[in-house]
């Protein structure tokens, strides 16, 4: 049909054509005829001079029309229009059937005619050739992307285990497909730093050992205990005035790792007499046997990770007034915890998003640093009453998005569009929602424009922490349910501060556990069942001592939600209480790679490492975590200069503490940390002891401030245990136990002071007291407790 229209279109425009012809010949030909009539009037006016030419008759309009057609063939023909040179063409031989040109218009129209058809053909084979390419070089990029992932996994993994040759070779591989990684440029460096470092240690100790050899004495030496003292040996320290020893100012012994676990089991097995053939062997089989679950495990883990991993960039405020901005804040963060809650999906923690902010330059660059295929882009601004919100969904191997979408809903209506943008996403993704994950992203969120304004307003707060007391959230969360009794989310928001409010009390205050548990039931029992409630259930039987119940409402937020780095966190603390420290170490790792902006997720790990003994990897990722600390100088004085004095780097760590103590003047705890630490460094005694006399005049000002400082009376303690006056450090912690005997801080400082004094018994009496009342595994890892670390009393204190 469509031919045949073209066809009697071109008909028609013909027959207008030739109509046009015959009408401008008739008049050339009237024209001819009256300049013929005006010339006979002239003649016969006047006789021709003599010897002129005959006149020639006018072009005839045949000619003319011929004349035209053939110009117009010819401007058809360089322009590259075949079908117009075929009409005109046609015309031609109609007026000009002999004509000798028709041939060579014939033939320069079959050759214009087979060259464009050749063109199209070389342009079909060319755009196929480019979609072919485009395809290989995506699967190509999807395969590096991969392969980069996995090199750089490899590299950490032998960064941390320090074989540093392997790590080094895996990260060159790694730039020589993407020479732009930074952060494998990074990882590279330090690797690089740590390899150096390791060998002028090897070296140093090579020299010592060798000194040692030339130095000794014939005779047979006194066995060498494993372990140092931070603050020097006691085996000849001098007596205090109640008959105790007083920690020397000797140079501190040499703190040695334990030997292999395997290397004490078989010393063990051959001091006594049983049949050691049959035990090694049951010994070898359960070794292979766990060895052979780990592998298994780890496979599983390699093979089977999340399908996608996503970053949601926080959501941009277009709107002029930056007092809405906890609005923005508050959905990014709600829809982050949203798809968190999808077991196929690693959703990159809100935290470590929101440390993106709006300055993010190269958006699928920014992802693939966080290790993400995936990333939202989206602004929200103000529509009269309503609300806009712009999203753009896209991978990083593509330069077009997934999708792009404008929605519009008023206040009350934002948590469904939220809802509905998580489903979208989970959609384009292709993930197979379970029944759960559908009932979560699909629940009812009625709710009224007033609370969910407080509840976004009570979420800004805790994420500020720094600018608002918990206690403003608290309130903003009351307000919500104030307007709306029934809104589960806010339920959960203010279960969540009341939790972290009872947490961060120096007093135990169980009107706050009881409210939170009862919030987080509630909003459980309205179908909010997320990482977040579990972990909120999790929090509180862990303050109430029941750490089992405590273990298994964690453990369900993690397998419903492995990527909610905080429950990771919760759960790994929760497994060194029981004692599982390769868990414990798992999640820890797990919260670094969910949440790698974090801070908390480099101080979780790094405990976790100092708790196992992994003094060096510790002390890699405290370092990690002072990069990124909003007060680089408080960072490093805590565990990180700890760490330090067990990896033999005392010099450093008096540095800092000295640089501290400079900075807070003022701060008795501060000078007590660096007399410590210049205890341990082996300086001359008048060093550290200026050190802890300037602390011990500060506390003397404090308690003329404040007599019934409890605190600082258990300090003044801890003072007096290290200068040897153990009389004056037994009545001070008195006094301060007298005070207040279930102040956390009292109790975990009694247990310091027993412990440095030696008194296993009173040291442990203490710290379980104080663990009843607070688990702190900061407190419980303090330098202080040096003594005791190894000890199996210890031990048993601090698992549960």
């Amino acid at each position: 049909m469509a031919s045949n229209d073209r066809a009697n279109k071109s008909d028609f425009e013909r027959k207008q054509l030739l109509e046009e012809i015959r009408k401008r010949a008739e008049e050339a030909e009237l024209k001819r005829i009256e300049a013929q009539e005006q010339k006979a009037v002239f003649d016969n006016a006047q006789d021709p001079p003599q010897g002129a030419l005959p006149s020639t008759s006018a072009v005839s309009p045949r000619d003319q029309a011929i004349k035209e057609l053939r110009e117009r063939i010819s401007v058809a023909l360089d322009r590259g229009k075949v079908e117009k040179a075929n009409d005109l063409l046609n015309d031609f031989i109609a007026l000009a059937p002999d004509d000798p040109e028709i041939d060579d218009f014939k033939t320069a129209i079959t050759e214009l005619e087979e060259e464009q058809q050749s063109s199209k053909a070389r342009r079909r084979t060319v755009d196929t050739k480019s979609r072919e390419e485009a395809a290989q070089t995506r699967a190509r990029r999807e395969k590096n992307q991969k392969k980069i992932a996995e090199l750089y996994d490899s590299a950490y993994s032998f960064y941390q285990q320090e074989k540093y040759e392997k790590g080094l070779k895996n990260i060159q591989e790694l730039l020589a497909l993407d020479p732009a990684h930074e952060e494998a440029t990074l990882l590279g460096g330090k690797i690089e730093k740590a390899r150096m470092l390791a060998e002028r240690v090897k070296a140093e100790e090579a020299r010592r050992k060798a000194e040692e050899a030339a130095s000794a004495p014939p005779q047979r030496q006194a066995p060498v205990s494993d372990q140092g003292d931070p603050w020097g040996p006691t085996v000849s320290s001098p007596r205090g005035d109640d008959g105790l020893d007083i920690p020397s100012d000797e140079p501190p012994a040499i703190v040695r790792q334990k030997p292999a676990l395997i290397d004490r089991i078989a010393e063990k097995i051959l001091r006594i007499r049983i049949p050691v053939k049959p035990v090694i062997t049951t010994l070898l089989i359960g070794a292979i046997g766990v060895a052979a679950f780990f592998v298994v495990d780890e496979i599983r883990n390699a093979v089977s990770p999340p399908k996608y991993t996503l970053l949601v960039f926080p959501l941009t405020n277009t709107a002029a007034d930056n007092s809405i901005d906890y609005l923005a804040e508050g959905i990014s963060e709600d829809l982050i915890r949203d798809l968190s809650s999808v077991m196929d999906l690693h959703v990159i923690a809100a935290s470590s998003a929101f440390h993106f902010g709006n300055s993010y330059g190269n958006l699928i660059h920014t992802a693939q640093t966080v290790g993400a295929n995936y990333f939202l882009d989206w602004s929200i601004s103000r529509s009269g009453d309503a609300w806009a919100l712009q999203t753009t969904f896209s991978d990083t191997i593509s330069t077009k998005p997934l999708f792009t979408s404008r929605q519009k809903a008023s206040m009350a209506e934002l948590p469904a569009m939220r809802l509905r943008l998580a489903r979208m996403l989970a959609d384009t993704m292709q993930i197979a929602l379970n029944v759960q994950e559908i009932a979560l992203l699909k629940r009812n969120t009625t709710t009224t424009a007033d609370a969910y304004d407080e509840y976004l307003k009570g979420r800004f707060m805790l994420r500020h922490a720094d600018l608002y007391p918990i206690a403003s959230a608290v309130d903003a969360f009351e307000r919500s349910l104030r307007l709306d009794d029934g809104f589960p989310d806010a339920l959960a928001g203010q279960a969540w501060a009341l939790a972290l409010a009872y947490e961060a009390a120096v007093e135990m205050d169980n009107v706050l556990l009881a409210k939170a548990s009862a919030s987080v039931q509630r909003a459980m029992a309205l179908g909010l069942t997320t990482p977040e409630t579990f972990r909120i259930l999790g929090m509180v039987e862990q303050f109430q001592g029941e750490y089992d119940r405590a273990l298994e409402h964690l453990e369900n937020a993690v397998r419903i939600g492995p990527s909610d780095a905080e429950s990771q966190r919760r759960l790994s603390v929760a497994y060194v209480i029981k004692g599982r420290g390769d868990d414990a170490l798992k999640a820890a790792q797990h919260a670094m790679a969910s949440d790698p902006r974090n801070v908390s997720s480099y101080d979780i790990l790094g405990l976790i490492q100092q708790y196992r003994g992994d003094y060096k990897a510790a002390l890699q990722s405290y370092e990690l975590g002072s990069r990124l600390a909003s007060d680089r100088s408080e960072y490093r004085s805590g565990q990180y200069a700890d760490v330090l004095v067990f990896t033999q780097q005392a010099d450093l760590a008096g540095e800092i503490l000295r640089d501290r103590a400079a900075q807070l003047r003022n701060s008795y705890v501060e000078h007590y940390r660096l007399g410590r630490i210049l205890q341990s460094q082996g300086v001359p005694i008048q060093q550290w002891q200026d050190a802890f006399r300037q602390s011990e005049e500060l506390i003397v000002a404090r308690l003329k401030e404040n007599p019934s400082d409890g605190v600082a009376l258990s300090y003044d303690a801890l003072v007096h245990t290290r200068v040897g006056r153990f009389k004056e450090a037994a009545t001070a912690i008195d006094g301060a136990l007298q005070l207040d005997s279930t102040n956390i801080d009292i109790l975990y400082n009694a247990s310091r002071m027993y412990a440095l004094q030696r008194n296993k018994e009173k040291a442990l009496e203490y710290l379980a007291k104080a663990i009843k009342r607070r688990y702190r595994l900061e407190s419980i890892l303090d330098l202080d407790f040096f003594n005791l670390r190894s000890d199996q009393g210890y031990l048993r204190t601090i698992v549960r």
